[in-house]
């Protein structure tokens, strides 16, 4: 139960640990002189703009997603005698979540 629960919060932790990273890019197209630097058209910022918005949207999805299945394990846990099966049924319910992002 506890490796469980040590792998589910690591897995946590590295997740907001990359998505902190990509804040880091959330305006990269508003940096005039990396853009004059690379030599950037206005077709190119302008995509990087849409992928950078498109997945900040993305990050917010799959953060929810996470809280909310949090709240379904510590409700499991917290319970007199938590039932393991349940623990990993959560787990394995939708692994996605926490690998590939929201669906749709």
């Amino acid at each position: 139960m506890k490796k469980i629960l040590i792998i589910l919060v690591s897995l946590v932790f590295l997740f907001l640990f990359i998505s902190s990273s990509f804040a880091e890019f959330r305006c990269l197209w508003k940096n005039k002189k990396l853009i004059k630097d690379v030599a950037l058209s206005e077709k190119q910022i302008n995509t990087i703009k849409e992928l950078s918005i498109k997945t900040e949207k993305d990050m917010i999805k799959v953060r929810s997603e996470i809280e909310l299945k949090q709240i379904d394990l510590r409700e499991v846990l917290d319970a007199d005698k938590p039932d393991e099966g349940k623990v990993v049924g959560l787990i394995k319910r939708n692994p996605s979540t926490l690998s590939s992002g929201p669906k749709g």
